[in-house]
């Protein structure tokens, strides 16, 4: 072997060639028909292949980060024994019950949590203590 054949050719981008945009993800045209050909190696009927294409999709669907799920709304809408609130990886508070809400002005919804530690003097001196 020589060590011509030992090398593994990168794009000059550092990006990988079947991801040219640099997204992390696959194009379409190199995934399509994976859960195809993966039902029809389990011998698997037609609805569960199809279940398996489902399953195999680039794109879930999933919620974007400032959406919150009804049935969260209405859980925090019940729980009337303390405060509660939902946030996400960013720290922007995306809901809040009311005790929350009349606690501090830092949660409710919109606000993001770290801005208002640093930035807002109410903040501050509700944490002071």
């Amino acid at each position: 072997m020589t060590s011509s054949s030992m090398t593994a050719e990168l794009p000059a981008s550092g990006r990988r060639r079947d991801d040219p945009a640099g997204t992390g993800r696959r194009p379409a045209s190199l995934t399509a028909g994976t859960g195809d050909a993966l039902g029809q190696s389990l011998e698997l009927d037609a609805d569960a292949s199809a279940c398996m294409s489902a399953l195999a999709a680039l794109d879930p669907v999933r919620r974007s980060e400032t959406e919150v799920a009804p049935d969260v709304h209405q859980l925090l809408d019940t729980w009337v024994d303390g405060p509660a609130y939902v946030r996400n990886r960013r720290f922007d508070v995306l809901a809040a019950n009311k005790r929350a809400r009349a606690l501090a002005p830092m949660y409710e919804p919109g606000h993001n949590l770290a801005r208002d530690m640093f930035l807002s003097s109410e903040v501050r001196q509700l944490l002071a203590e």
